[in-house]
C-alpha cells in the first residue's frame, strides 16, 4: 500500500487544482428561484389501491411538515420528507418533497385540488390534478360508482325486537367484505346501556351473493338480556380491522420509486379501519302479572331442572347434601334457588353457588335435627317460558329420609381389671399415738382474726364472681349463636348496620364507582338475607316485599329498596359513569332503610 502513496498524493493534488480552477460553487437562492409543484404517481387508481402525492420544493430543503386539507375521495397519510441535493454545471440544487399516500374511498372521477402553501412570506399556488377511480372487479366499461363503504361494512342485528325483562336476546354483528383483503380482524364491541351481555362465542364465516356481488361475511354471536323495561337502544356495534392494499416497493431513492426494480415488484401494506354499524331500538316488556305463581323468581327462558339429596340414611346431627341444578338458555344470573327447609327441622348451612357454561348449580348442607324428619320438601322452580308465553313449574321430590339416634359412646374402662376383686385397705389413723413437734412456729397472727373480715377479701370474690358471670354470658352468647340460626343472622344484620357501612362510607373516596356498587350491594343484601331470615339466591324485590308485609313497613321504605337494586343493577352491569355525589346518595339510602328496618324489626 505505501508503494502507491506518491501516486495518491499527486492525484489529490491535482483534483484540487481543478477545484480551485473551477471556483467557489454558488449556493446562494433567491426567493424567486424556489418554485413549488404536485405530482402523483398515477392519474388511475383502483379502488383498493393507493397512490403516491408529492409537494415538492425545489430551490430550498429547509421546509417543515405542511398540512393539507382533505380530499374528496380519499383519505390521506403523511409518510415524511424525501431531499435531494445535485451540482450540475457548478451550479448548486436542492429540494425537498413531502409525501402523502392517498387511499381512494369510492369509484369515479376526482381531482387532488390546487393547494395554498407558504414559505418565508411568500405565497405559492400549485397546480390540480385529476384522478380516475376505477373498481377491478367491475370488469371495464361503464361503472357505477362503489365506495369503500359498499366493499365492507358492519350490521348489528337483533333477534327480536320485542322482549320481555331478563329474556335472552340474541344479537348478531356481521361482517361483510368484497374484492378487498382484511386481516386483524379484532371482536367487535356493542354498546347496550340497560343490558348484562355473554361473551361472543366462535365466529362462523361463508359467502354470499348480494346485487349481483359475492361477498364474504364473518358472523359474531352473543345473548344480551334487558334488565329493565322501556325502549332501550342496542348499538352500535364496531369492530377493528385492517384493510390490505397494494403499495409499490421503494427501491430507488425517488419519490415515486423511478427505479427499475420498482416498476417490476408490488408489495402489500395494511391501513387500520374501525367499521361502525347502525343502532337497533328494543322494546322490553314487563312480564305479565296473570298467571304469575307465588314463588316466581324472575327466570326468563328455556331451562330443565333437577335436584338430588345424599345421603338418604343418616343419624341425628348428620349432614345432608340438597343439590339443585337448572340448565338452559337464559340469564342465569337473574336465577334465584327456591328455599326448601325449615330452621325447625334442620340446621341449614350457606350455600355454594357455581355457574359452568349454560348450568347453575346450588350444593346446601341440612344436617337433621331429630328422629322425626322424614322427608325433604320437594323442590319447585318456577321460569317464565319465552317461546310458549307461559309460566312454568318444574317440581321435584319429596325426598324420603331415614334419621336414627346418635350411637352412645362408651364409658372408660380398664381392659384387664374386670375379673379381679376389689382390695379393701384399712384406713390408718395418723396423729393418735404420736404428736410431732414443729421446727418452725410459722407466721403468728391475733387470736380471733378472720379472713372473711377483710375488705380485701370482698374485692377479690366480688372479681371472681365478675369473671365468671361474663364468662358464662360469654358462653351463653356463643353457645346461642352456634345453635340458634336465626338468632346469629338477627346479630349479623346488626353488626352490617352499625359497622360496615362506616367502613364502606370512609372508602368512597378510595373506590372506583363499579367496585363501590358492588362492595355496598353484597353489604345489602347480606343484611336483608340475614335481617329476613331469606335464604342466599331469594333476596329480590318480590320476595322482600312479600316478607316485610306483615310488619307494615311504609311504602316509601319499599320504594327505596327498589331504587337502591336498580342503581346497583344499572352500575354493576351497565357500566355506568359515577359521581362521587351519586355514591354518597346511594351509600345514604341504604343507610336510611337499614335504620328504619333497625327500628321496626327487633
Amino acid at each position: 500500500m505505501y508503494r502507491f502513496a506518491p501516486i495518491l498524493a499527486l492525484a489529490g493534488a491535482l483534483l484540487g487544482s481543478v477545484i480551485l480552477w473551477a471556483g467557489p460553487v454558488d449556493r446562494a437562492v433567491a426567493k424567486s428561484d424556489i418554485t413549488v409543484e404536485a405530482t402523483v404517481d398515477s392519474n388511475n387508481v383502483a379502488l383498493g389501491s393507493e397512490i403516491n402525492l408529492a409537494i415538492t420544493f425545489k430551490g430550498t430543503k429547509d421546509v417543515t411538515e405542511i398540512i393539507l386539507p382533505d380530499i374528496e375521495g380519499f383519505e390521506k397519510r403523511y409518510l415524511g420528507p424525501f431531499t435531494n441535493i445535485s451540482i450540475v454545471n457548478n451550479s448548486y440544487t436542492e429540494s425537498v418533497s413531502h409525501r402523502f399516500k392517498l387511499l381512494p374511498l369510492r369509484t369515479g372521477n376526482f381531482q387532488v385540488p390546487a393547494f395554498q402553501l407558504e414559505l418565508n412570506g411568500e405565497q405559492f399556488t400549485t397546480q390540480p390534478i385529476a384522478v380516475t377511480v376505477t373498481d377491478p372487479a367491475a370488469g371495464g366499461g361503464n361503472q357505477q360508482q362503489i365506495s369503500l363503504n359498499d366493499k365492507i361494512f358492519l350490521q348489528l342485528q337483533i333477534e327480536n325486537s320485542e322482549v320481555y325483562l331478563n329474556e335472552p336476546v340474541v344479537a348478531k354483528v356481521f361482517m361483510f367484505y368484497s374484492d378487498i383483503k382484511v386481516r386483524d380482524i379484532q371482536y367487535p364491541k356493542i354498546e347496550h346501556i340497560g343490558f348484562i351481555d355473554e361473551a361472543f362465542g366462535q365466529p362462523k364465516q361463508y359467502e354470499r351473493v348480494i346485487d349481483g356481488r359475492r361477498f364474504r361475511i364473518i358472523e359474531f354471536t352473543k345473548l344480551i338480556y334487558p334488565t329493565r323495561t322501556g325502549e332501550l337502544t342496542v348499538g352500535p356495534a364496531q369492530l377493528q380491522c385492517s384493510i390490505v392494499f397494494r403499495a409499490k416497493n421503494r427501491r430507488s431513492r425517488s419519490p415515486f420509486d423511478d427505479g427499475f426494480f420498482g416498476s417490476m415488484f408490488e408489495s402489500y401494506e395494511s391501513r387500520p379501519m374501525v367499521l361502525t354499524s347502525l343502532p337497533v331500538m328494543v322494546t322490553v316488556k314487563d312480564l305479565p302479572k296473570e298467571g304469575m305463581p307465588a314463588d316466581f323468581g324472575g327466570a326468563v327462558g328455556q331451562y330443565s331442572f333437577n335436584a338430588t339429596v345424599s345421603p338418604t340414611e343418616v343419624q341425628v346431627g348428620d349432614p345432608i347434601t340438597l343439590r339443585m341444578y337448572v340448565e338452559g338458555r337464559g340469564n342465569l344470573k337473574a336465577i334465584n334457588f327456591p328455599g326448601v327447609v325449615s330452621e325447625e327441622d334442620f340446621k341449614i348451612y350457606d350455600p355454594i353457588i357455581k355457574e359452568e357454561g349454560q348450568t347453575k348449580t346450588l350444593e346446601q348442607v341440612l344436617i337433621p335435627k331429630s328422629t322425626a324428619v322424614k322427608e325433604v320438601p320437594k323442590v319447585a322452580f318456577t321460569f317464565y317460558n319465552n317461546e310458549t308465553d307461559k309460566y312454568e313449574t318444574v317440581e321435584k321430590g319429596p325426598f324420603k329420609l331415614t334419621i336414627k339416634e346418635a350411637e352412645q359412646a362408651e364409658d372408660f374402662r380398664v381392659v384387664g381389671l374386670q375379673e379381679q376383686q376389689p382390695v379393701i385397705m384399712s384406713q390408718e389413723k395418723l396423729g393418735e399415738d404420736i404428736v410431732f413437734i414443729k421446727d418452725d412456729p410459722g407466721r403468728l397472727r391475733p387470736v380471733g382474726h378472720r379472713v372473711y373480715r377483710n375488705w380485701m377479701y370482698y374485692t377479690v370474690v366480688g372479681l371472681f364472681a365478675l369473671m365468671y358471670l361474663g364468662g358464662y354470658l360469654l358462653y351463653r352468647v356463643t353457645h346461642r349463636m352456634e345453635t340458634d340460626q336465626s338468632f346469629a343472622r338477627r346479630r349479623q344484620a346488626s353488626r352490617i348496620a352499625q359497622t360496615d357501612l362506616k367502613v364502606l362510607h370512609k372508602k368512597i373516596i378510595e373506590k372506583p364507582g363499579q367496585e363501590f356498587y358492588d362492595h355496598l350491594f353484597q353489604l345489602f343484601q347480606q343484611y336483608i338475607r340475614h335481617k329476613l331470615q331469606l335464604p342466599a339466591g331469594k333476596a329480590s324485590v318480590a320476595v322482600i316485599r312479600a316478607k316485610l308485609e306483615p310488619y307494615q313497613v311504609e311504602e316509601e321504605i319499599l320504594k327505596e329498596i327498589s331504587k337502591i337494586y336498580a342503581e346497583c343493577d344499572a352500575i354493576r352491569y351497565a357500566s355506568r359513569a359515577v359521581k362521587e355525589g351519586d355514591m354518597q346518595a346511594s351509600h345514604q339510602r341504604v343507610v336510611k332503610v337499614i335504620e328504619y328496618l333497625e327500628r321496626k324489626i327487633r
